[in-house]
């Protein structure tokens, strides 16, 4: 699209009769427009869309694909999200403690802030303006143990404490930098 050019105009809102309508227009069989209905008061047509895909071809449903099918297929990513989601959270949790406590012990509690305890200065400058806005955040969300370090220890912030400030995405970006002795001392 052209600078010049105006976007066209968003698509207006439908009900949840109408939407029921345009699947069926599509192709799709509906058992159940009753069902389909409460699916759709629920979960958000624009949600399901996505799991609609693999039974499209060129916008219109596959000969033989239902609203029931979509919905299956809905729920088992849900109930599969669900239990993942508790395992993920223990490997996580597992992963922030190994790491900060092999980093803590081997260079100190303040660890993070050193580059030279990286492989690359330049990801590590990178790396301290991340969990420097993450602190930052945590001030202003009044998290109790940052504002605890600020109060007690001039905003001197412990590896143990920083890795419950970073997200997951951080973290990898923190082992990724490490030297690989230290990575290897991880697994």
């Amino acid at each position: 699209m052209d600078v010049l050019d105006t976007p066209p105009p968003l698509k207006p809102p439908t009900t949840f009769q109408e939407q029921i309508q345009l699947l069926k227009s599509r192709n799709l069989t509906i058992n159940s427009e009753e069902s389909a209905l409460k699916v759709l008061q629920r979960i958000n047509y624009y949600r399901l869309s996505g799991y609609m895909l693999s039974f499209k071809e060129n916008d219109v449903f596959k000969n033989g694909s239902t609203f029931e099918q979509i919905f299956q297929v809905y729920e088992f990513d849900r109930k599969l999200r669900d239990l993942l989601s508790g395992i993920l959270e223990l490997i996580e949790i597992s992963a922030r403690t190994s790491i900060a406590y092999h980093m803590s012990h081997t260079y100190g509690p303040l660890c993070y802030e050193d580059s030279n305890v990286f492989e690359d200065p330049s990801r590590h400058q990178a790396f301290i303006a991340t969990v420097s806005k993450a602190i930052e955040d945590a001030r202003k969300g009044h998290e109790l143990f940052v504002e605890h370090h600020v109060a007690k220890y001039a905003g001197k912030i412990p590896i143990w404490s920083v890795v419950e400030l970073m997200s997951f995405s951080t973290l990898s970006i923190f082992y990724s930098n490490l030297r690989a002795k230290d990575r290897k001392k991880r697994r």
